[in-house]
Protein backbone atom coordinates (compact mmCIF):
# COMPACT_ATOMS: atom_id res chain seq x y z
CA UNK A 1 0.00 0.00 0.00
CA UNK A 2 1.34 3.14 -1.39
CA UNK A 3 -0.48 5.36 1.33
CA UNK A 4 1.65 3.60 4.06
CA UNK A 5 4.73 5.37 2.43
CA UNK A 6 2.93 9.02 3.05
CA UNK A 7 4.03 10.97 6.13
CA UNK A 8 1.17 12.29 8.47
CA UNK A 9 0.49 16.36 7.78
CA UNK A 10 2.68 18.20 10.81
CA UNK A 11 0.76 19.28 13.84
CA UNK A 12 -0.85 22.49 13.83
CA UNK A 13 1.26 24.75 15.61
CA UNK A 14 -0.08 26.83 18.06
CA UNK A 15 3.03 29.29 18.05
CA UNK A 16 3.49 32.56 15.89
CA UNK A 17 0.70 33.54 13.47
CA UNK A 18 -2.37 31.01 14.18
CA UNK A 19 -4.40 31.63 10.59
CA UNK A 20 -1.28 31.31 8.42
CA UNK A 21 -0.52 28.14 10.81
CA UNK A 22 -4.19 26.76 10.63
CA UNK A 23 -4.01 27.54 6.57
CA UNK A 24 -1.13 25.63 6.20
CA UNK A 25 -2.05 22.45 8.05
CA UNK A 26 -5.67 22.77 6.76
CA UNK A 27 -3.57 22.55 3.27
CA UNK A 28 -1.23 19.55 4.15
CA UNK A 29 -4.49 17.44 5.78
CA UNK A 30 -6.78 18.13 2.50
CA UNK A 31 -3.96 16.48 0.29
CA UNK A 32 -2.91 14.05 2.99
CA UNK A 33 -6.83 12.94 2.85
CA UNK A 34 -6.86 12.44 -0.84
CA UNK A 35 -3.28 10.72 -1.16
CA UNK A 36 -4.01 8.29 1.37
CA UNK A 37 -7.54 7.33 0.69
CA UNK A 38 -8.62 8.28 3.80
CA UNK A 39 -11.96 9.43 2.12
CA UNK A 40 -12.97 5.28 1.68
CA UNK A 41 -13.32 4.86 5.59
CA UNK A 42 -15.99 5.94 7.98
CA UNK A 43 -16.41 8.97 8.98
CA UNK A 44 -15.94 8.91 12.45
CA UNK A 45 -12.17 7.48 11.82
CA UNK A 46 -11.32 10.21 9.40
CA UNK A 47 -12.46 12.56 12.69
CA UNK A 48 -10.11 10.18 14.66
CA UNK A 49 -7.02 10.59 11.97
CA UNK A 50 -8.05 14.29 12.09
CA UNK A 51 -7.83 14.96 15.52
CA UNK A 52 -4.84 12.70 16.64
CA UNK A 53 -2.93 14.07 13.47
CA UNK A 54 -3.89 18.19 14.31
CA UNK A 55 -2.63 17.66 17.40
CA UNK A 56 -3.75 18.24 21.52
CA UNK A 57 -3.52 21.82 21.25
CA UNK A 58 -6.00 22.04 17.96
CA UNK A 59 -8.37 19.46 20.04
CA UNK A 60 -8.60 21.16 23.45
CA UNK A 61 -9.59 24.61 20.73
CA UNK A 62 -12.14 22.00 19.20
CA UNK A 63 -13.07 21.03 22.51
CA UNK A 64 -14.07 24.75 24.12
CA UNK A 65 -16.32 25.36 20.68
CA UNK A 66 -19.61 25.69 21.65
CA UNK A 67 -20.58 25.13 17.77
CA UNK A 68 -19.50 21.86 17.93
CA UNK A 69 -21.84 19.10 19.18
CA UNK A 70 -20.43 15.81 20.35
CA UNK A 71 -22.45 14.23 16.94
CA UNK A 72 -20.29 16.95 15.12
CA UNK A 73 -16.81 15.87 16.77
CA UNK A 74 -17.53 12.38 14.60
CA UNK A 75 -17.87 14.65 11.13
CA UNK A 76 -14.50 16.10 9.72
CA UNK A 77 -16.40 18.45 7.87
CA UNK A 78 -17.85 20.04 11.26
CA UNK A 79 -14.39 19.77 12.70
CA UNK A 80 -12.83 21.60 9.77
CA UNK A 81 -16.11 24.13 9.35
CA UNK A 82 -15.77 25.41 13.20
CA UNK A 83 -11.83 25.46 13.33
CA UNK A 84 -11.61 27.51 10.12
CA UNK A 85 -14.10 30.07 11.68
CA UNK A 86 -12.37 30.06 14.82
CA UNK A 87 -8.96 30.89 13.65
CA UNK A 88 -9.52 32.45 10.43
CA UNK A 89 -10.87 35.96 11.27
CA UNK A 90 -13.41 37.79 8.99
CA UNK A 91 -11.98 41.19 7.48
CA UNK A 92 -13.69 44.21 7.76
CA UNK A 93 -14.04 46.16 5.17
CA UNK A 94 -14.65 49.80 5.75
Amino acid sequence: MASRLIPPPTRMSRKGYLCANWKTFKQAWDYSVIATELTNKYLSIQAAALCSIMGQDAVKVMDSLITLSEDDKKKPAEILKCLNEHFIHKRHVI
